[in-house]
């Protein structure tokens, strides 16, 4: 049997957090199982080294306490069983951002395993999206259920965007921070536009926003870097939508028929596909303003809302009731009250502040990336996954471990 060095086996959790994008490319069960693994290195090491006191952390401490508040929530969910899973095991994303932090700073800080896996990972999917853009099926011969949308590899769940816009910045900002290189500007113009034809019209408005604040707070980069940088994504955007019509159509068309006949701005809101659920989660939230119906309830709670004062209300009622309100903002209000939603919210403003003051000083293109992806998650309004979800809390969880680890690492 080949002997493995200390060092070797020091390196595993970093290869395992490497992992991270084929897993949730996989599926859930493969990402959580994942999660387990690296928690369990993790409290080995912790139990048999006695490093307890890596707990003691203010952050930690507050996750805590939303994750003792969603114990709390469980047992005055309107469906216990369907709370259940989501509320206790919530924990495993405190322990993993700590667990990432402790294998990364145990070797001085070391990214190299994890980034390039990373890239590796999300560069096959992005030639396999040009692949399937081209062709009509990716790599595999995996076709789009929706033929205006690419999937890749994820089939039929359309949001592999998301997986992008979780993993893109990141990588970018470790293989260039600091440094002022043409090759980036380039590698993010690929990855905006097959971000474009993605046709995920969310995902593609955040990660557009995180583009733009990126290349504008990119300190390395003068004014007219920065002119010609913005100039060539005006372009590059207004050439998409304009010339390849599934984009033109989920961009453009689909948006101005939303606008016709009355243009004010709560009119293009109702008039949209994902009203039905704002609306629906906004009645659940005024039923219970401050404790929510429960985690995962709204599946079940939207059958027994009813939209007398709606113009359609029997559209309301059919197109409201789905697993999710699609909307970060209205999913807490509605399942865990307007308690919870200040608990996170608090939590999340708290970070952006901490962020923007650290990256002021360091100049740090890691943190910036992630926190940026923060910031895109919780812009009001804009349609979102749901939270809780496996898939989209572990991106989020895990783009939280950056900055956290960046802003200790700065201080």
């Amino acid at each position: 049997m080949p002997h493995i060095s200390f060092s070797n086996y020091n390196k595993i959790p970093l290869y395992l957090i490497g992992f991270f994008p084929l897993c949730l490319l996989i599926g859930t069960f493969a990402s959580e199982v994942l999660i387990l693994i690296i928690i369990l290195f993790f409290l080995s090491e912790i139990i048999r080294y006695k490093k307890f006191d890596i707990f003691k952390k203010n952050w930690f401490y507050f996750l805590i306490i939303i994750w003792l508040y969603l114990i709390f929530n469980l047992f005055i969910s309107s469906n216990f069983d369907l709370s259940f899973s989501r509320a206790v095991f919530f924990i495993r994303f405190p322990i993993l951002i700590l667990s990432i932090n402790y294998f990364i700073k145990k070797i001085e800080y070391a990214y190299d395993i994890i980034f390039k896996l990373w890239a590796l990972t999300m560069s096959i999917i992005i030639f396999d999206l040009y692949f399937q853009y081209i062709f009509g099926y990716n790599i595999l011969g995996i076709e789009s259920p929706w033929l205006t949308r690419l999937s890749s590899f994820m089939g039929d769940e359309l949001k592999i965007a998301h997986l992008l816009i979780g993993f893109m910045m990141p990588i970018f900002a470790f293989y260039f921070n600091g440094k002022k290189n043409k090759l980036l500007f380039f590698l993010i113009i690929i990855y905006f536009v097959i971000l474009l034809l993605i046709n995920e019209r969310s995902n593609a408005i955040k990660g557009s926003f995180i583009i733009f604040f990126f290349l504008l707070f990119f300190k390395q980069n003068n004014i007219k870097h920065k002119f010609i940088g913005f100039i060539t994504f005006i372009i590059i955007l207004i050439s998409v939508i304009t010339f390849n019509k599934d984009t033109n159509q989920r961009f453009f068309y689909e948006l101005n028929i939303m606008r016709s006949n009355d243009s004010t701005f709560k009119s293009f809101i109702t008039k949209s596909n994902y009203w039905p659920h704002y609306a629906t989660g906004l009645a659940l939230y005024k039923k219970n303003k401050l404790f929510g119906t429960g985690l995962k309830t709204f599946r079940v709670e939207c059958k027994a809302v009813t939209f007398n004062s709606h113009p359609n209300p029997k559209y309301a009622s059919l197109y409201g009731c789905t697993t999710h309100p699609h909307q970060l903002h209205i999913e807490l209000l509605s399942e865990i009250g307007l308690v919870g939603y200040l608990l996170f919210m608090s939590f999340f403003a708290y970070l952006i502040y901490k962020s923007i003051h650290v990256y002021r000083r360091s100049n740090d293109l890691i943190l910036l990336s992630s926190v940026l992806f923060l910031i895109s998650q919780v812009i009001p309004l804009l349609p979102s996954g749901s939270f809780f979800t496996s898939f989209s809390a572990t991106i989020f969880w895990i783009n939280m471990s950056i900055i956290i680890l960046r802003i200790n690492k700065n201080e």
